[in-house]
């Protein structure tokens, strides 16, 4: 059996490792309900490993360098992150609320009756999570009518459109 004598090793430090800095951008921050995104790591380094965190998306997770098709199911606002491993350390980043999610329209009119008495005023309520606008060119939430016909109350918003009819 042959036996190798080594010497003492010594190393030394020539340069501080690069810092990692951390970033990230998605195609689109504001979506509606049931719409999915793709997300593109902005690293200022070349990454030997990253786990992104979704929450309230369908895909909680991912260790792709760009996750495509990442879909959020619910109304609201949800926090990515993003943790990354290089070759001298690793760094994160978190962005507070970033991707936004909105509902689509809901409008419905609420009526204690269909009748309306000439001359009696009638109050029609509108239930919405939009700013509407009826049939008559009024946008508040409430209505006072005097005379009997169909209104209309309709909602919008980036997702969609949403309407109600009452016959009076």
């Amino acid at each position: 059996t042959d036996y190798f004598n080594v010497d003492d090793i010594s190393l030394t430090k020539i340069a501080d490792p690069p810092p990692g800095i951390s970033g990230f951008t998605a195609n689109e921050v504001g979506i509606c309900e049931n719409e999915c995104l793709n997300f593109q790591d902005t690293s200022s380094i070349d990454r030997y490993y990253r786990t992104w965190y979704f929450e309230g998306a369908d895909t909680p997770q991912s260790n792709d360098s760009s996750p495509a098709n990442i879909c959020y199911a619910n109304a609201g606002k949800y926090d990515v992150t993003l943790v990354t491993v290089y070759e001298c350390g690793r760094d994160s980043i978190v962005k507070e609320d970033y991707i936004s999610v909105s509902a689509p329209p809901t409008a419905e009119i609420i009526a204690d009756t269909t009748v309306v008495c000439f001359g009696v005023e009638k109050m029609l309520e509108s239930v919405s999570n939009s700013p509407v606008i009826w049939s008559t060119g009024e946008s508040t939430s409430s209505i006072i009518i005097r005379t009997p016909g169909m209104y209309i109350v309709k909602a919008e918003n980036e997702c969609g459109l949403a309407a109600d009819t009452l016959a009076v």
